[in-house]
């Protein structure tokens, strides 16, 4: 928490500080390097330590005027405080960044840079670990030198997601105990300084065409320049949303050419990217296509495929409660979809798992996978999951029926994980995917992390990364166990919407996946404030519209 900066208090006067090179304290200077220009001041909440900003140092002052560190900034510090509580010394600086400072000895713990478009955004730790809005990972990277004899290379942030992209770390990076969950992060997952500087990154090269049209086919083929550390795999967006290629059967070695035929891609303007993922997580710099697909002559109507699973019986008692919609729910919610897809696409396969079928991951899984396998690319897929779910180190996981939490190694194995969760939505070659989360984290379920703020985090790097659309509520115990006319508070607001509630269009009478998100997002805080006297603020995020039902002709 932030005041105005506070630049005088009872026996301790400061002048000069604002551009000048001998600023003084009780008349006394302050002695800096020869031309070095003071440009901001602070004093602590308790008037004991001032910061100093200048052109070249931030300096942190006893009150009597004993400098006990400095450090060297990024930019004239134009603006310093120190916060409230006394933890940390923040700056404002010359090349647009805001940085926390330890108070103890001046290192930096987290830098936030807001663009001036208003819009985008970054925040960042020393260690490379990052929060970011959409389009702004491009904003920062990591310059590489390599000698005389070599052009240097600039690393983005992008091409780090994998591993550093990490927004429950972030939202959490100024808590009491935010240097022990960093920590646990880094011994996990590593240094960014240490993993650029472990060999070099993975490099390819695009050989067929990066514009064309197409009649739904295209032979992707990429050469290996160079590879970089452990194993590694390409990954191939279509319009941003990660989708499993065929390139697992054909190996990987540096000058190789690589090879994945596409089919049956929907029609209009396709936007690929291609990427080298190494097993540090380190990806190459995307090769983009920009692909025109015509309409075929003839082509079977769209249909619309649904997996829910709900589970409410808990063989972990720990699980018992905060659940008591959710098989239920997965029951209406497909059954709601089955109804108001009508109209807009042809039955699918549905596909509803309860307690019982939904015992393992690998059981979600292998339903999952059964219907992506009659899935083609112009159809719609919705998968539901409702249940316990519980954030780890910055990850989502659903649980199943039989998972028991015994060590929080052998949960992250037995849960269904975000990695297992983008594997499956990859797998999926629908076009138009949707992901509906209806899960909660139990109080009695001790695991480290909050829930909140962490799970909504994690949720929010789930949908980042696989480029679904994605909306969720990260529910307390009491929501979900009161619920709302007989279900979950978020599955109440998402049948309501899929029921007519929801904005249409005025043409066609479809209703968006845009449309169902802020519905919810308008009804779910309203509801738990009237029941609860708290609002509860959904996760939406649909970066491609599309219809997914129709609007009753009724009106509901």
């Amino acid at each position: 928490e932030l005041a105005l900066a506070r630049t005088s208090a009872a026996g301790l006067e400061l002048r000069d500080w604002k551009d000048h090179t001998r600023p003084t304290r009780n008349g006394e200077p302050l002695p800096l390097e020869p031309n070095e220009m003071s440009r901001s001041v602070a004093i602590s909440a308790d008037g004991e330590h001032f910061v100093l900003g200048t052109e070249w140092w931030l300096r942190f002052y006893t009150r009597s005027g004993r400098l006990l560190w400095r450090q060297p900034v990024p930019g004239a510090a134009w603006a310093v405080n120190v916060s409230a509580d006394g933890r940390f010394v923040v700056a404002g600086y010359a090349d647009g960044t805001i940085r926390w400072h330890r108070v103890s000895d001046g290192s930096e713990v987290v830098a936030f840079f807001p663009h001036a478009d208003r819009q985008r955004w970054i925040a960042w730790t020393p260690e490379g670990y990052y929060d970011a809005s959409p389009g702004a990972e491009e904003l920062i990277g990591y310059h590489l030198n390599h000698g005389r004899e070599r052009a240097g290379e600039f690393v983005s942030a992008a091409q780090l997601r994998e591993t550093f992209y990490q927004p429950a770390l972030l939202a959490r990076r100024l808590d009491a105990d935010g240097d022990q969950r960093l920590a646990e992060v880094v011994a996990r997952r590593g240094d960014v300084r240490q993993i650029l500087a472990a060999g070099p990154r993975p490099q390819i090269e695009l050989l067929s065409p990066a514009a064309t049209t197409s009649d739904g086919d295209y032979q992707l083929q990429v050469r290996v320049r160079q590879l970089g550390q452990g194993e590694h795999r390409l990954r191939l967006r279509i319009d941003e949303q990660e989708i499993a290629g065929r390139w697992q059967t054909q190996a990987l070695t540096p000058g190789g050419i690589v090879v994945n035929p596409l089919t049956d891609l929907a029609p209009g303007l396709r936007r690929l990217s291609v990427e080298l993922v190494d097993g540090r997580g380190v990806a190459s710099p995307p090769l983009r296509v920009a692909l025109q697909v015509k309409p075929p002559a003839s082509t079977p109507p769209p249909r619309l495929h649904v997996l829910a699973v709900g589970v409410t019986r808990y063989r972990d008692q720990a699980l018992a409660k905060g659940v008591a919609f959710a098989a239920d729910d997965a029951k209406a919610v497909a059954a709601a979809f089955q109804r108001g897809g009508q109209g807009v696409y042809q039955p699918g396969v549905v596909r509803v798992l309860s307690d019982a079928e939904a015992a393992s991951k690998e059981a979600i899984l292998a339903a999952g996978r059964k219907i992506a396998d009659e899935v083609r690319a112009h159809d719609a897929f919705v998968l539901y999951l409702a249940g316990h779910g519980r954030t780890v180190e910055g990850d989502y996981y659903y649980v199943p029926a039989q998972v028991v939490f015994r060590n929080q190694e052998q949960f992250r194995n037995d849960a269904l994980g975000g990695e297992a969760l983008r594997a499956l939505l990859a797998s999926i070659p629908a076009s138009k995917l949707l992901v509906l989360l209806d899960t909660c984290s139990s109080g009695s379920f001790r695991l480290p992390g909050r829930a909140g703020l962490d799970d909504k985090a994690a949720i929010d790097r789930l949908q980042r990364i696989s480029g679904r659309a994605l909306i969720a509520a990260a529910a307390d115990e009491k929501m979900a166990l009161e619920g709302e006319g007989g279900h979950g508070v978020f599955t109440y607001a998402l049948l309501r919407a899929l029921a007519g509630d929801a904005a249409s269009d005025p043409a066609t009478g479809w209703i968006s996946v845009t449309a169902l998100g802020e519905y919810i997002d308008r009804q779910v805080p309203a509801i738990t404030q009237r029941k609860w006297k708290y609002q509860q603020i959904p996760v939406a995020n649909t970066p491609v519209p599309f219809p997914i039902v129709r609007k009753p002709a009724n009106g509901r």
